[in-house]
Formats: C-alpha cells, sequence, structure tokens
C-alpha cells in the first residue's frame, strides 16, 4: 500500500493528463485541415509555353460560385495577353494587351486581397487590388473581396465556374521560390507553411485550446468532488419531481427540430438569409464590426463605404468559437434555434419552479403539463421554427436570455441578501445586443426589482447604496446597446434608416425618415392585442391569417409595413390567461403581489416602443414572449392558491386556452412556412404540400389518395 499514490493526488494527475490530452487533440484537429491566408502582396513568374488566341485562363481563383474572385489571362493572339480581375457579380476590369515571348519567364507581382479575406487575418474590406508585368503596372482596381473558406484557394484552376476564364490554365505560374503553382492550396503549402502560419493566424485556436484543456481537468476534478458528496437517492428524488416537465418539453422540442428542418432532420444545412452572424463574428476576431456585403443582401447599413447590420452582437458572440476552429459559415442558424428553444422551455420551468415553490408548493402535473405546452408550441417561439434566418435567431436568442434574466429578478427579489442581479444583468444585456424588446423587458424588471427593494430597505444605507447600483447597471444595460450602434452607424440610434440601402428618399419621407412615432400605437396596439385575425380554411392546417387588417388608428399611423399578424391574444390565448390569473394576486395580501407589480410594469416600456414602431410582423409577437412566460409562471402560482372549486374551474379555463394556442400556433407556423415565407427549402414546401394532400384525404371522402 505504501507505493500508491494517494486518491487526492491521482484524482490531480488523472485530470492534468486528461486536460493535456484535450489539448493536444484539439490541437491536431486545427492542424488537420489548416491553411493560412497568404500575404496580399506576391511576386511570382509567369511563363507562356503556347497560347490560345481568344480564350481566357485561371491564374488565381477564391471563393465559391456566385461569391468568387479571379485573376485572369486572356489570349489575344500568338504574341499578346492582357490580364483581369473579375470580382463575381460585378465584373472587373482587364489590361492593354502585353507582349510576351513563349518559353521566358516573365515577372509577374500581384496585389490580391481576396488571398488575405480568410477568418483570423484582419483585412481591408475596401483595397486595391493590381497586376505589374515585368515591373510596369499594368492594371488596377478597388475591390472588396468575397470572403473564403481557408481551402477556397486555387492556381491555375478554376473549379467554381463563372464566365471569366476557362476551368484550367496552360501558362506556368511561379512563386519567388521557383516552386510551381498549380491547383488547390493543398497541394501548394507544405506542412512548414501550414504550422508557421498557425502559429501566426490561429492564435485564437491555440488560445481556445488551451483553455478547453484546462476546463476539462477543472471540470473532473469539481465532478469527482462531487460525486462524493452527491446523495443518489435525493438526486433520484429530484429528477423524479421534473418528469412532468421532461415528458412534455422532450415532444414539444421534438416538433420545433421536425419543423425547422423542414421535415428533413438536418440541423446543420446552410438556409438563405443565415450568414450574417457567422460573419460578425469573424468580424469581432478582427476587431471590426463592419461585415461583408454578401452577409446581409438588401439588410445593409452603409456608413463610409463599409457595411454594418442593425442586428446584435449576442448571437455573433455565442458563434465565436465556431469562427475560431474555421467552421463553415451558414450551417448554423438551425443548431442556434434549437438551442434557444431548448434553453426558453428550461428558462420558463425555472420561473415556474421558482413562483409556486415559494408558497412551499409544487405546480402538479396538470398545471406542468398546461404550463409547458403554452410555452412550447402555443407561443410565438415555436412560430420562429418555421423558418430558419437571421430575423428568427435574433428574437429567440433575445427571449431565452429574457427569461434567465426575468428569473434571476424574480429570485432577486426574493433574496434580496444574494446576488442574484448579477445574472440577471449579464443575461439582460445579453437580451438586449440579440433583440432589444426583450432586453428591455428583462432589464425594466430588473430595474422595477431594484427599485421595490430600495423601498424596502431605505433605512439601510449599505442596502440603499446597492440597489441604486444595481438600478444604475440596469439602466447602463440598456444604453449599451445604443453605444454599439454609434460604433456603428455614429449615431445612437439603433436603426438609422437614412443609412439602410433600401430607403430612398421616398420611402423616408412616407414615415417621415424614423422608425417610431406615436401615432402609431392605437393601431399596432389594436394588431398585436385586440383585432385576432384568424379565418378557418377547409384545407390543412385549416387556420389562415385574416384577411382584414385592424382598423383602429389604421389612417392617421405612419406605417412602413404591416405583415398579417395575429394577435396574441387569439394565438398566445394559454400565456395570456396564466398571466391573468397572475393578477389575481395584486389584491390579496400574498408576498409574489410585488412580483407580478413588477413583472406587468416592467412590460410597459418595451410595449410602449414596439407599439410606436413602423412595421408589424407575426414574428414580432415573439418579443411578448418573455413577460408572458414571467407573468403566466407567477399566474400558475396563484392557481395553486385557489380554494379546489375555483382550482378546478381554473384548471378547465387553461385547458381549453392551452389547446387552442397548441392549435392555432401550430396551423400558423406550418402555413407560414408551407404558402408564405421566403427561402424555404424546395423540399420543405414539397413536404408541405405531401403532408396537406394526405391530411386532406383522410377528411375528404374519395379523395385519399
Amino acid at each position: 500500500m505504501s507505493g500508491q499514490l494517494p486518491a487526492s493526488r491521482r484524482l490531480r494527475t488523472f485530470s492534468l493528463v486528461a486536460g493535456l490530452m484535450v489539448c493536444a487533440a484539439v490541437i491536431c484537429a486545427c492542424l488537420w485541415d489548416y491553411y493560412p491566408p497568404l500575404p496580399a502582396h506576391q511576386r511570382l513568374t509567369i511563363e507562356f509555353q503556347t497560347l490560345c488566341p481568344g480564350t481566357s485562363e485561371p491564374l488565381i481563383v477564391t471563393g465559391v460560385p456566385s461569391g468568387a474572385d479571379f485573376l485572369f489571362v486572356r489570349h489575344i493572339d500568338d504574341r499578346h495577353v492582357a490580364f483581369g480581375f473579375d470580382h463575381w457579380g460585378a465584373g472587373g476590369p482587364t489590361s492593354e494587351p502585353l507582349r510576351i515571348e513563349p518559353g521566358k519567364r516573365h515577372q509577374l507581382e500581384i496585389v490580391l486581397p481576396a488571398l488575405a479575406a480568410v477568418a483570423g487575418n484582419p483585412y481591408t474590406a475596401q483595397s486595391n487590388a493590381r497586376v505589374s508585368f515585368d515591373g510596369t503596372p499594368v492594371v488596377e482596381t478597388a475591390i472588396a473581396p468575397h470572403p473564403r473558406r481557408r481551402s477556397q484557394l486555387w492556381f491555375s484552376e478554376n473549379p467554381v465556374g463563372g464566365s471569366s476564364c476557362g476551368p484550367v490554365s496552360h501558362a506556368i505560374l511561379r512563386d519567388a521560390q521557383g516552386n510551381t503553382l498549380v491547383g488547390n492550396v493543398r497541394d501548394v503549402l507544405t506542412r512548414v507553411d501550414r504550422l508557421t502560419g498557425w502559429l501566426r493566424f490561429g492564435v485564437h485556436q491555440l488560445i481556445a485550446a488551451v483553455l478547453l484543456g484546462l476546463a476539462t481537468t477543472l471540470l473532473i476534478r469539481r465532478a469527482a468532488r462531487a460525486w462524493e458528496m452527491a446523495d443518489v437517492s435525493r438526486l433520484r428524488r429530484a429528477a423524479a419531481s421534473h418528469r412532468w416537465f421532461l415528458l412534455t418539453a422532450v415532444p414539444c422540442l421534438a416538433a420545433f427540430w421536425w419543423v425547422v428542418t423542414c421535415g428533413s432532420g438536418k440541423v446543420l444545412y446552410e438556409d438563405a438569409f443565415t450568414l450574417f452572424y457567422d460573419y460578425q463574428a469573424l468580424s469581432l476576431l478582427d476587431g471590426r464590426l463592419d461585415v461583408p456585403a454578401v452577409s446581409l443582401s438588401g439588410e445593409a447599413f452603409k456608413v463610409d463605404g463599409k457595411v454594418y447590420g442593425y442586428f446584435g452582437v449576442t448571437p455573433a458572440l455565442l458563434r465565436l468559437p465556431a469562427a475560431i476552429f474555421g467552421f463553415p459559415p451558414g450551417l448554423l442558424t438551425r443548431a442556434a434555434l434549437l438551442t434557444a428553444y431548448a434553453g426558453s422551455l428550461v428558462g420558463a420551468y425555472l420561473l415556474l419552479v421558482h413562483a409556486t415553490r415559494r408558497r412551499g408548493a409544487q405546480a402538479g402535473p396538470m398545471l406542468t403539463v398546461l404550463f409547458t405546452l403554452s410555452v412550447g408550441l402555443g407561443s410565438t417561439m415555436f412560430f420562429l421554427s418555421s423558418r430558419a434566418y437571421v430575423y428568427h435567431e435574433a428574437i429567440a436568442w433575445g427571449v431565452m436570455f429574457a427569461v434567465f434574466a426575468s428569473w434571476f429578478s424574480l429570485r432577486q427579489l426574493a433574496e434580496p441578501e444574494r446576488r442574484h442581479w448579477i445574472g440577471a444583468l449579464v443575461c439582460g444585456v445579453l437580451a438586449v445586443h440579440a433583440r432589444p424588446p426583450p432586453g428591455l423587458f428583462a432589464l425594466s424588471l430588473l430595474g422595477m426589482v431594484a427599485l421595490v427593494l430600495l423601498i424596502r430597505h431605505r433605512r439601510q444605507p449599505r442596502a440603499t447604496a446597492r440597489f441604486l447600483l444595481v438600478g444604475a447597471a440596469a439602466v447602463a444595460g440598456v444604453l449599451s446597446f445604443n453605444a454599439v450602434s454609434y460604433l456603428k452607424f455614429g449615431s445612437f440610434d439603433g436603426c438609422p434608416l437614412y443609412r439602410h440601402i433600401q430607403y430612398h428618399a421616398e420611402r423616408l419621407a412616407r414615415i417621415d425618415g424614423k422608425a417610431f412615432h406615436a401615432v402609431n400605437i392605437p393601431f399596432t396596439f389594436s394588431t398585436y392585442f385586440l383585432h385576432p385575425s384568424v379565418e378557418f380554411d377547409p384545407r390543412f392546417p385549416w387556420i389562415a391569417y385574416g384577411v382584414r387588417q385592424a382598423e383602429l388608428g389604421r389612417d392617421a399611423a405612419k406605417m412602413d409595413s404591416t405583415e398579417p399578424t395575429t394577435a396574441i391574444t387569439a394565438t398566445m390565448t394559454g400565456l395570456v390567461v396564466f398571466g391573468v390569473f397572475g393578477l389575481t394576486l395584486v389584491g390579496r395580501r400574498q408576498p409574489e403581489r410585488w412580483a407580478v407589480l413588477c413583472v406587468w410594469l416592467a412590460a410597459i416600456p418595451f410595449t410602449v416602443a414596439l407599439c410606436a414602431a413602423v412595421a408589424t410582423s407575426q414574428r414580432y409577437t415573439g418579443d411578448f414572449c418573455a413577460f408572458l412566460y414571467t407573468a403566466g409562471a407567477l399566474g400558475a402560482a396563484a392557481v395553486t392558491t385557489y380554494a379546489r372549486p375555483w382550482r378546478a374551474l381554473a384548471l378547465v379555463c387553461l385547458t381549453v386556452a392551452t389547446l387552442w394556442s397548441v392549435g392555432v400556433m401550430s396551423a400558423m407556423t406550418l402555413r407560414y412556412q408551407g404558402e408564405m415565407v421566403w427561402g424555404v427549402p424546395p423540399e420543405g414546401l414539397e413536404r408541405f404540400q405531401h403532408l396537406r394532400t394526405r391530411v386532406d384525404g383522410w377528411f375528404t371522402p374519395g379523395a385519399r389518395p
């Protein structure tokens, strides 16, 4: 026994070795397919053996189809060539004819920004590309290269197509050391080139590998200590107490997964308009906020020749690991939506548990199932599965972080001596930088909680100073969004429409150049709360958007866009009823009444802002989800206080409202995906039509195929 190491020392040794192995494995994985960016400035030689007059041949090609850049040579006759650039979608210049001597090595000096336009290598979005032939500049142009993956670089080959040049080049291209350049960058760079390039440009990956190794070491040590102290029987009882949530949440998550993947099951998939957050993450790694124009299409804001998006930075921050490790852009939006949806389910359930256990009770199976169904299938969060793109992802992350911020805030209200406000502040700031309205609700709730605690502890100087600090931090969290907007647009306005590429003078004049107007509040409030806009359709899924829009305040409103929208009282009915039950606590001397008041008062600022906006859309109703989840959890707590007959009646009302909201929201989601929204993959549209045909066949005599 004396030769054995103590258990604690063995654990430390094992955890350290495991951490080193993880670090080494990550480094090897990074180097496995790593190709560093090349300097934009290159000194080459080119030799022409034979010329094919009237043809063009590739010299350097980067990017992908519809997003490529070309340096090519055009054969004029048997003694003359011309060099040219082509930026896919914009074209480029070609030099004057240049005399060459077959078999002679001519000096070719190039500056091609596309060589350096990869992640981890800061580059100027607008710089000049030029060619010098035998020491004489022959062609130059200002070009913003298409971003490319590390391996999307070819010499003397053109695998991406296009009309500027053919598939291969017969000219011999050599680098400064005399090495022939032909084929993909994989075939050109040596292992030493790749390693030295990684040490220079892959520093983010190196740091991430070290941090992952360190995290593995610490996690193993903490897990071992937790296992030693764990009460297995207690853990089993705790898991059993949450079984009704799990039994309801898992089918909800499965339904979201099926819809967001259009029935294909493919989570990693590049849908239309999903590139922005990936390129924003790459820009953040380079210390910038501007992005390539290709990532925004028609949603670009142009400032001093650079392109910015009005979307917040939180989803891009969450993508930093993917950007660091070179994950292809555009593939993560479905996974992000799934993650945010699952997080929202968990956060809403934590709110339910907190609200009901404050009274020393539990929600019970019925309330848990109804509340989870209302959150998972009967709210706009489920509607966001209809289309995986930037708009929906922003709302999903905003709701998720706002829900967790609300949970922390209510815990702070219940336990003033604790520091739950830190979690509320962090999640609130993340929410406001994902989607401002739910973030504004979350930080307003934190501010209201701070105000209530300040009043309660006004005779305690230290507590007073503390809660004043919390309130000031909540305000600063809201203003941080305007600070980032100033860094992007040179204006504190989070959406300066005059810089938007789609807003011409006539369109701006219709809304006085502003994104918010007080005169819009009656019309928008009616749209979101009063006007059901639901119609029944004999075809699956049987419920459709109403044709008529809200009329209240319509003539006076200065609206830019009014998409078909159904009021939350008609779509999120279950959550609305839960929230109304929560209001019954206000008139009773219950400890939760202050929580209810804080939640409802915190909803006023973001509701006013949303109703003053110049646009309405069904997806914007998702901004109310965090508020409804929080108010609904308190409503569930209120139901547990009712006497038996009243509680039974409340459960009947909640059951009817929940089933209605689940049915309506599911129908709206499927119809929107299958008939209304742009960018759904063709196979997804085909699956919807096939599903409609089959279901209609079951209910229509003689129509079943």
